[in-house]
């Protein structure tokens, strides 16, 4: 680990050299985002902004033929759009103000996510003591890609939002991947694989953190129970990182307007106990991060959390069940993890098949690919005699049930008694029933803490948990 860190505090050398060689200081100034090691947004404006003088010309220069000039405001800051070319790597860039000049090199042109959440995105690569990530050492042994970079943000808060942050791009190899964080490195690596272009992914996570978190006071301020919240937040020596909105103030607000392709979320562990609300904050969660980004309603995917036994006093099926619900805001998707879960590790090892079908979702639903990139999620229920007729929106070809003598499907009549169902899959339906069940009023899967995965489309990707009724 000491190496790890030693390597780590030596690329960050690497990073800082330029900017002081070129004349950063307090009369010119980038944002913290903009490092060596970058990665911009391929073919389009990309927001580069920093400090300089009060009313001082700024001249942002590409070497890729690009140059724009901008003026400071009153308060020294600005802000320029400048135009990225296609896809690559080993540009520079070199942004002068009067006297100064700063030069950034090895600058790739790609694709740029967003990552967020708790620990189930925070985890390493190299995994936590007596908690690894599956084949941890050969996927760091083989990570060397000069076209994979992750700029990781590190843990601050903030009783208001703040415009700068601390972090440092790094590329991909074998010294620096251990500390990345698992689930946006293999992201990464599977959309590159797909892509075959620069792909950059910002990290910014917190372990055991809830939603509220995250979500800026203004708009939390809007809903029931926040009355006190912004004299919470002046009182600066009581503040954790579960204070509400601390985590947006300090580790996302100064990453806006970073351009960026869209966002992705693994959190909701913490917010086990309080399913109710969930959704309702993750779509204004969502919401307000596109407002503020103002790059329109861009990709939003997340992570289903994973069965895990919480204890009979927590219902974690609910929390699943909304973010589930939160799939109505468009251009959302969700990664279900029913089948690579472990009921006895709230940190399941499996992060390449979460960072897999989160790039599934990229690639097909964003960028075009021909491909399956979601599990069955449930459409409809119909009654017709004396059986339940469940249609699925992403069947693929058809519809499979894994393991079915340890079916977690339940039908229920009028009296809400449930009872494990007879199922009969037909191509991309099922028909479910039960002899004590004549007239089905209700059906379920997966109901419940610890349930796995027993539904898959042909594509091999698994089923949400479901329920048709809302009866508790």
């Amino acid at each position: 680990m000491i190496k790890i860190i030693a390597e780590i505090l030596g690329f960050i050398g690497l990073l800082l050299a330029p900017m002081l060689l070129n004349g950063q200081s307090d009369s010119l100034r980038l944002a913290g985002l903009f490092t060596n090691y970058m990665v911009l947004q391929q073919d389009t404006d990309v927001a580069i902004w920093g400090w300089a003088a009060q009313g001082e010309q700024v001249n942002v220069v590409g070497s890729w033929g690009s140059e724009v000039r901008v003026m400071s405001d009153s308060s020294g800051r600005w802000i320029a759009r400048l135009r990225t070319p296609k896809a690559g790597i080993g540009h520079r860039l070199e942004v002068k103000a009067g006297t100064y000049s700063v030069v950034l090199s090895d600058v790739a042109i790609g694709e740029v996510w967003l990552a967020s959440g708790q620990s189930n995105m925070e985890m390493p690569l190299s995994g936590w003591p007596g908690n690894p990530i599956l084949d941890s050492q050969s996927e760091i042994e083989a990570a060397s890609n000069p076209e994979i970079r992750i700029f990781m943000v590190q843990r601050d808060v903030a009783g208001e939002p703040i415009k700068e942050m601390a972090g440092h791009w790094l590329p991909s190899t074998e010294k620096t991947v251990p500390e990345f964080s698992a689930t946006a490195y293999f992201f990464a690596k599977h959309l590159h694989n797909t892509l075959k272009v620069p792909v950059g992914v910002i990290h910014s996570s917190w372990g055991g953190t809830a939603i509220d978190s995250w979500i800026p006071a203004e708009t939390l301020g809007l809903m029931p129970g926040y009355a006190n919240l912004k004299h919470a937040l002046n009182k600066r020596d009581t503040i954790t990182q579960n204070t509400p909105s601390v985590l947006y103030n300090a580790m996302i607000y100064p990453l806006i307007p970073y351009s960026i392709k869209g966002f992705l979320w693994y959190q909701g562990e913490s917010d086990t106990g309080n399913p109710a609300v969930y959704h309702h904050k993750f779509e204004r969660l969502i919401h307000i991060w596109r407002n503020e980004w103002e790059l329109g309603d861009i990709p939003f995917y997340f992570v289903q959390i994973a069965p895990f036994n919480y204890g009979n006093q927590t219902e974690s099926v609910k929390l699943r069940e909304a973010q589930f619900e939160t799939l109505r805001v468009s251009n959302t998707g969700m990664v279900v993890t029913l089948d690579i879960g472990d009921p006895g590790n709230i940190h399941p090892a499996n992060k390449q098949e979460v960072g897999r079908r989160l790039a599934f979702w990229a690639s097909g639903h964003t960028y075009g690919q021909e491909l399956v990139y979601s599990g069955p999620l449930f459409k409809s229920m119909v009654v017709e005699d004396d059986e339940a007729i469940i249609s699925f929106d992403h069947t693929a070809d058809a519809l499979i049930i894994d393991q079915p003598e340890i079916q977690n499907i339940q039908i229920a009549g009028p009296d809400r008694k449930f009872y494990t169902a007879t199922v009969i899959v037909e191509s991309k339906r099922l028909r479910l029933s039960h002899p004590k069940v004549p007239n089905p009023a209700a059906v379920r899967y997966a109901w419940d803490n610890t349930s796995p995965a027993t539904l898959f489309n042909s594509a091999g990707l698994p089923a949400s948990s479901f329920r048709s009724d809302r009866w508790d």
